[in-house]
């Protein structure tokens, strides 16, 4: 009979958990378990397997494989006694050399070594080594396997000048023995790599890892468990050198292939799931790593148990990721439910158990409890220094540490005898480049900065900046925060030349590093994140030109800030540009399957998540990915765009010869003023730059703080309650009060506002004089101020000369001669059935169709978050009459043919078939109908906060019935998302006005502007977009878009711009005789953004 050794071991696990108690954490004497107790167990469980008695041999590999599970399972209590019971076992029974003896010596080495009781586990690895040496031979492969397992604790005591010859001898005997891409051979050379990487050694482990993946992949496959492990450490040697796009593409495909191979919950998975949330935190993409983060944790509870090691580490990682965020109360409370648990399962002095209560400690410093952070670092100081020696490189991270709180209580005495000691120890252990070496170099000059010893300061961080320069390159973020940090010292130094030349040098830099992070990492929320991680650089440079407002700062700020506003937007308008404009088919492949990712996405986010709930979510997991690899490979065929982006070299002088005479650009930026001295950021503040196209006798460049950006908020919002006068002319003097008399004189004003100041009627604010700011000059509204570099208006009918014209008083579609159909110039949307689809879902062809891509069966689960936040869609009666009018004026003024859809006709799968990539598209669409813009959810993990273009959107034919989980018959559900706005072709189009409630909402977002509609809209291409700022009157909408057509299109010659008729009809509504026209409500919440 066969024995079953899993059943065996089974019933063995289980005995011993109901027969013995556990002995205390941190090391055993031995008593809860007798060497007869467990033999007895083995004999009755083989009995009852097998029938007959078991041999030593036999006794000793259950023993064995038993301690291997408890060691698996990270019961250390248990697995330590039983290993000590196998080798008293078998040094007694089989001898000290048998190999059964010999594996078990091993496995209790080994339980040391997870406790941390390094001291105690390197006599027994090194009498296993000797053992096998004399027993097998130098070059066996279980001697090997001993001296590989003595290697790895050397490495993990820091003991890197002993690991690295042994790791070496065990390579070369490998080779000899077993051939150089045998799989024990590849693990040595991965592990030889992993050493370089902890030294610090960069240049020396990526090659390594790269030629062990690809041997391995050539021997074992790609999607191998050891191929995937070798694919894991190189992408976390990427995160180290915070090459994050690299890494990101190789953690998700080693999770997403583990994930399929060996299963969601399989222990490889979850740690590179684990990594994988590592990746966004370091990002800065906390929303992204949080649910991962949760769900490794959640996985690992019910796998492996609440207080297995592995689970105890997603629990502190989480706890980390809290701290990031600055939710210091949820951190504190996961950081001691942790430490309370590695207290009593790992011991006191266990290295893990250590870094909880170091995390713990650093977040009490963070809020100056220093008092409670003191003892907690001393002892984790003192712990690594008992355990691991005074230069493991443990122990001198602990020193530093408490250096730090030194530093931060202001007792520099002390603090700087220690970063000294930690600097020369971990120079003369790990080297001057070692990443940990430079941050103690860091944390030196950073302590002689705040002393006021700032010669001493700029030394070290010059030192820091050539080391990592050399070593990370110049574009690591450590690298361009060590050079950030030496610009702050030269201007405490009065050294502002220097300043000013190495923040200029960096500017560019700093932007490359951003632009290869956008073309390689998911897009949308991470362009958001690496900008929004990177605005220090531009705190400090704003900060700058404020405290030192000479020529040279004031041009790097207006620089910098014309180069950064909205440069995400930039790069997302131009991977539309690319897919619309290309000949090349594979690009057009990739941007038809982006445009149905983004459709398919939408309503899967929007869904109210119905059961099967789980399914839904994982359909957006999945999309989510998809999407993002899409957007990847589009930006990587745009490089060309960007690099012509690049080369146009945005400069406050070449913005300031596109202004027109007698005009200014007003941009309007969130900062955080710099604290020179301590190095400390402020409260947030509106900064005002203005360029005047004429400086004249003042400066060419002038600069203001406005005051506090809550203070200002907070002053626009209650002076709602004064009145509607007397609140816009506070408004405006909180904004811009101390420079009324500079802006009065200019005849125009471009404006490009920032953050929540994107959201403001600047048109309907009273001056001091009691005038309107419309009535007194022309205000262009810019998404951003290097938007004016833009071509400007081309005539439109100079560019589709060969479009036919109507006659002014069909009504209908005409023809153009020889039969073939004119294509419209206007086409206006209007008087919208929104309860019921057409029968026909329109002359929809197939290719528009497919380019969608999204299946009926996903559609379904659409839109019904939608119906229970905002309500089924009302009728506009006066939108119908309002494009009607708007056709009719439009060919009698142009007489060129346009369209109005009424009704069932105004459905979605038309209009994307108009807009398609390779039609004509419109020089006006009209769309008067209902906008929206949802909240964002709060919920843990939400998608939706990933894509803020799926909360706003446009109501069309049916969409009360889309709401309901119907479709009409061409496969759309009547509401149109600006997601998908963004793959629509509006290169070219003029105007595009949404006469709608709520169009100009969004989700606000401080490092690049507001993501709704308009931005969609811009995106696709439209040259301007004539949005509203809050719900309208529906009748008195209707009358004033009627007179802006009316002002636009009766200009001599087609001279008149948008803009400059959409000021001709709000001073026309200011001095009607109509009280209800001249209310500010009614015509100011129009903006043009040009």
């Amino acid at each position: 009979m066969k024995t079953n050794w899993l059943t065996l071991i089974l019933i063995l696990l289980f005995a011993l958990r109901a027969a013995a108690e556990p002995p205390p954490a941190g090391g055993s004497d031995g008593d809860g378990i007798s060497t007869n107790f467990l033999i007895e167990m083995v004999i009755e469980a083989f009995r009852e397997q097998s029938g007959k008695e078991p041999s030593a041999e036999e006794i000793a590999g259950v023993l064995n494989r038993t301690t291997v599970e408890y060691l698996d399972e990270g019961n250390y209590a248990l697995a330590e006694p039983i290993a000590r019971r196998a080798l008293e076992f078998g040094e007694e029974r089989l001898g000290a050399e048998h190999p059964d003896t010999l594996t078990s010596r091993n496995n209790l080495a080994m339980a040391y070594e997870a406790q941390g009781r390094y001291g105690e586990a390197e006599p027994l690895f090194r009498r296993a080594l000797e053992t096998r040496e004399l027993v097998l031979g130098p070059e066996h492969p279980d001697t090997l396997a001993s001296r590989n397992n003595l290697a790895l604790l050397y490495q993990k005591q820091g003991r890197y000048g002993e690991a690295e010859p042994l790791y070496q001898e065990i390579l070369a005997a490998s080779k000899r023995a077993l051939g150089g891409e045998h799989p024990q051979t590849l693990t040595t050379r991965n592990n030889l790599a992993g050493l370089y990487q902890a030294q610090g050694r960069y240049e020396e482990a990526e090659p390594l890892y790269q030629e062990t993946l690809a041997a391995s992949e050539r021997v074992l496959g790609l999607e191998h468990p050891d191929t995937l492990l070798i694919l894991n450490n190189l992408a976390d040697l990427y995160l180290v050198q915070g090459r994050y796009g690299k890494a990101e593409l190789l953690l998700e495909w080693t999770m997403i292939t583990r994930e399929r191979i060996l299963g969601r919950e399989h222990p490889d998975t979850l740690i590179s799931l684990n990594n994988f949330a590592a990746l966004h935190r370091a990002q800065g993409r906390y929303g992204e790593a949080e649910p991962l983060y949760k769900r490794a944790l959640v996985t690992k509870e019910r796998v492996l148990g609440k207080e297995h090691p592995s689970t105890l580490t997603s629990l502190n990682n989480l706890a980390f990721l809290y701290d990031f965020q600055g939710r210091t109360g949820k951190a504190e409370s996961l950081y001691q439910r942790t430490l309370a648990a590695r207290e009593r399962v790992l011991g006191k002095d266990h290295s893990d158990t250590l870094v909880s209560l170091n995390n713990l400690a650093m977040l009490y410093e963070s809020q100056n409890r220093y008092g409670e952070a003191e003892p907690l670092l001393r002892r984790v100081f003192a712990a690594y220094e008992r355990m691991l020696g005074r230069e493991h490189p443990s122990t001198l991270i602990s020193l530093n540490n408490l250096g730090g709180l030194y530093n931060s209580q202001g007792r520099y005495g002390e603090a700087e005898p220690l970063y000294r000691r930690a600097l020369v120890l971990q120079e003369r252990g790990l080297g001057a480049e070692h990443p940990d070496t430079l941050q103690s170099l860091n944390n030196l000059a950073g302590l002689y900065q705040n002393q006021g010893h700032y010669k001493e300061a700029e030394s070290l961080f010059w030192r820091a900046l050539e080391t990592r320069w050399r070593v990370l390159g110049e574009n690591h973020p450590d690298t361009l925060n060590t050079q950030l940090n030496l610009s702050v010292i030269e201007v405490c130094m009065g050294n502002v030349k220097a300043a000013l030349a190495g923040l200029r040098e960096m500017d560019g830099r700093l932007r490359r590093f951003v632009d290869a992070q956008l073309d390689t990492t998911q897009a949308e929320k991470t362009r958001r994140g690496w900008l929004r991680s990177k605005s220090n650089f531009q705190d400090v440079v704003h900060s700058l030109a404020l405290r030192h407002p000479g020529m040279e700062t004031r041009r790097l700020a207006a620089d910098v800030l014309l180069g950064w506003q909205h440069l995400a937007g930039e790069g997302e308008a131009l991977d539309a540009r690319l897919a619309r404009e290309s000949d090349d088919p594979e690009i057009r492949k990739v941007a038809g399957e982006l445009a149905a990712s983004r459709a398919h996405l939408s309503h899967l986010m929007n869904s109210p998540r119905p059961d099967p709930a789980v399914a839904i979510a994982k359909g957006i997991t999945e999309e989510q990915e998809r999407l993002g690899a899409l957007e990847v490979r589009l930006a990587g065929f745009s490089k060309e765009y960007r690099k012509h982006l690049e080369a146009r070299q945005v400069s406050w002088q070449a913005v300031r010869e596109r202004l027109p005479a007698g005009s200014a650009l007003l941009l309007l930026r969130a900062f955080q003023p710099l604290d020179f001295k301590t190095g400390k950021l402020g409260e947030p503040r509106w900064l005002a730059m203005l360029i005047p196209a004429e400086p004249g006798e003042g400066p060419a460049i002038r600069l203001a703080d406005l005051g506090s950006v809550s203070d200002i908020n907070a002053a626009i919002i209650r002076s709602d309650a004064k009145g509607p006068k007397a609140a816009d002319q506070q408004r405006y003097a909180s904004l811009f009060g101390q420079w009324d008399r500079e802006l009065a004189q200019y005849e125009r004003l471009y404006l490009a506002p920032d953050g929540t100041l994107e959201l403001i009627a600047f048109d309907g604010f009273i001056l001091p004089d009691g005038r309107y700011w419309v009535e007194r000059q022309t205000l262009h509204r810019l998404r951003a101020g290097r938007d004016l570099l833009s071509a400007g208006p081309v005539g439109w009918a100079k560019e589709r000369s060969d479009v036919p014209i109507m006659g002014a008083a069909d009504e209908k579609m005409g023809t153009a001669p020889g039969g073939a159909f004119a294509q419209p110039t206007l086409i206006a949307l209007g008087g919208i059935d929104y309860e019921k689809f057409s029968a026909t879902g329109g002359s929809r062809p197939s290719s528009a169709s497919g380019s969608l891509g999204v299946s009926p069966t996903t559609r379904l689960t659409m839109n019904r978050r939608l119906r229970a936040e905002r309500g089924a869609f009302g009728v506009l009666p006066h939108t119908g009459r309002e494009v009607s009018a708007i056709v009719r004026q439009y060919k009698r003024i142009t007489r060129q043919p346009a369209r109005a859809w009424y009704g069932k006709e105004a459905d979605e799968g038309r209009l994307k078939t108009l807009l398609s990539s390779t039609a004509q598209p419109p020089r006006v669409l009209h769309l008067a109908t209902h906008g929206f813009f949802l909240e964002k959810k709060s919920g843990e993990g939400s998608p939706i906060t990933e894509r803020p273009m799926t909360l706003g959107g446009l109501a069309l034919a049916g969409a009360n019935q889309g709401m309901g989980w119907e479709l009409g018959p061409d496969g759309e559900d009547g509401v149109l998302y600006a997601l998908e706005v963004q793959s629509l072709n509006l290169q070219g189009t003029e105007l595009v006005v949404l006469s709608a409630c709520d169009t100009g909402k969004g989700e606000v977002d401080v490092s690049d502007g507001v993501y709704g509609l308009t931005r969609a809209f811009r995106i696709a291409g439209a040259r301007n977009v004539l949005m509203t700022l809050w719900p309208l009157n529906d009748a008195l909408a209707k009358e004033f878009m009627v007179d802006f057509y009316g002002n636009w299109l009766s200009g001599d010659a087609r001279s008149v711009t948008p803009a400059e008729a959409l000021r001709q009809t709000r001073l026309d509504w200011i001095r009607s005789d109509d009280e209800q026209r001249r209310n500010s409500r009614i015509w100011a919440p129009y903006v043009l953004v040009e």
